[in-house]
């Protein structure tokens, strides 16, 4: 994985270094393969750019930075973990682990056990226990073992006299740094505390009982000593052990053996089939990546989705601002200003309340009439100019002023002043059916907390209630 988290940075690294250096043409290009029409109309709707060609250039450019910025980040950080958990390896040569040193703690490791005969895996966890030192100043200690040591091997059995289960053959005794071994005198029982039923079944007289001898030796480095203790060993119903169960008995027994080595070494076959074994694979670098993938592509279409809704929103604000544009107009064109006249004056007004700041927020439509203003200035016709600003609020509202605008220009003011106060009146209305329309939606959104706030009460006074009635 951390080859393709590499060709991914790399790549991101690439494109986002062209997106920065890349020639022009090359870069308008590319960009061009992703533009979508609904942006394109959104953009052209919303944008207060001149240029409507490079604004759309600059929305996608910055989108797609923007994308390929958190797209390398996620492969950097993938890529890091990833190095991370390949330092972290614990499986040396495909059956060794590293104990630690002298006075260190000993750690759990997770494996994947493959059975190489029948292919059959299993995650086992196993405990690599540490290295000790001292056995110069605790000789003394072996005696007090002694008659501790045989009501510590009995484990579940009551006695020695009726052992029916596994003996807890220890390894270690706390207080003590010996390392402890044992070897028994008949194959039912094995050194580390396992029955044979099927040895122990196939004895004579195995109902009865077979006596063992067990010798526990007491190690630490050069020193040792013996304890001689027998046991009852008594036959019971054997059952069929799964894979698990063999395992963990085999890498327990290979854990407390030869702990003056520097490495457990694996069981390498069980049950005669060839063990194999591999780390646990970790996900934190795979789910870094995903998470970094999901969070470019969720980027890239929220911003679609923020200029459909700025567009949304321009759209409600147009045509809340229109009545009371019409009336303006109709008002001034009633006291015999030109088209051109009140257009410019109510540029003027907004200009005046902006610089007041009594208008505190932009209003779309009052932009593009500066806009349009200064497509005028700049020797643009009269009607060609009001035919843009129309095209540029994309709402049939606008195109109906307009065109009553241009009659203006063209035919003169007694032709408009009827349809004007039509306009008017139907504008006003439309705003009072929109106004009721926004209350009822806003009702329905506030449904959903009634009816938790209505749960929540209903729960406050059922609980007590049926609390008392337990009672």
């Amino acid at each position: 994985m951390l080859t393709v988290y590499i060709i991914c940075f790399v790549l991101c690294a690439v494109l986002l270094l062209y997106m920065r250096y890349g020639s022009g043409a090359g870069k308008r290009h590319i960009l061009k393969k992703l533009y979508s029409e609904s942006v394109v109309r959104d953009l052209k709707r919303v944008g207060r750019e001149p240029d409507q060609r490079k604004s759309l250039t600059a929305y996608y450019r910055n989108k797609i930075r923007s994308f390929l910025v958190i797209m390398l980040a996620g492969c950097a950080a993938a890529a890091l973990a990833e190095l991370k958990e390949l330092n972290q390896k614990e499986l040396i040569n495909g059956r060794f682990l590293k104990r630690a040193e002298y006075e260190g703690e000993s750690r759990n490791v997770k494996l994947w056990a493959i059975n190489e005969l029948s292919g059959e895996k299993e995650k086992v966890t196993v405990e690599v226990s540490e290295k000790k030192y001292g056995y110069e100043a605790l000789t003394q200690m072996l005696q007090e073992i002694e008659g501790m040591l045989p009501g510590l091997v009995l484990g579940e059995n009551e006695s020695a006299d009726m052992v029916r289960k596994e003996l807890d053959f220890k390894n270690g005794i706390e207080g003590y740094p010996f390392r402890l071994s044992y070897r028994t005198d008949n194959s039912v029982l094995s050194s580390t505390g396992q029955i044979d039923q099927e040895k122990l079944c196939s004895k004579e007289n195995a109902s009865e009982g077979i006596v063992v001898k067990v010798i526990m030796r007491a190690e630490y480095e050069d020193f040792s000593g013996e304890i001689v203790f027998y046991v009852r060993v008594c036959p019971e119903e054997p059952g069929e052990k799964e894979f698990s169960d063999i395992l963990r008995e085999g890498v327990e027994g290979a854990s407390r053996e030869n702990r003056e080595e520097d490495y457990l070494e694996l069981p390498a076959s069980l049950e005669s089939a060839d063990i194999r074994y591999e780390e646990t694979a970790g996900y934190e670098s795979l789910v870094i990546f995903i998470l970094g993938i999901t969070a470019s592509f969720l980027f890239y279409f929220k911003k679609d989705e923020e200029l459909s809704n700025e567009r949304k929103r321009r759209d409600r604000q147009l045509l809340s601002d229109y009545p009371m544009l019409v009336n303006k107009f109709a008002l001034f064109y009633s006291v015999g200003m030109t088209t051109r006249g009140i257009f410019l004056k109510l540029c003027k007004d907004y200009e005046k309340k902006k610089e007041n700041k009594k208008q505190k927020k932009e209003h779309y439509l009052y932009e593009e009439m500066l806009r349009t203003r200064r497509k005028m200035e700049e020797g643009i016709g009269e009607t060609a100019a009001y035919e843009e600003f129309a095209a540029r609020l994309a709402l049939p509202k606008y195109r109906q002023l307009v065109n009553l605008m241009e009659q203006a220009v063209l035919k003169g003011k007694s032709d408009i002043t009827l349809q004007l106060s039509e306009e008017l009146s139907k504008s006003f209305s439309e705003r009072k059916n929109r106004a009721k329309e926004l209350s009822e939606e806003a009702g329905t959104k506030l449904l959903i907390p009634m009816f938790l706030m209505l749960f929540v009460v209903i729960v406050i006074i059922m609980v007590p209630a049926f609390m008392s009635f337990k009672v």
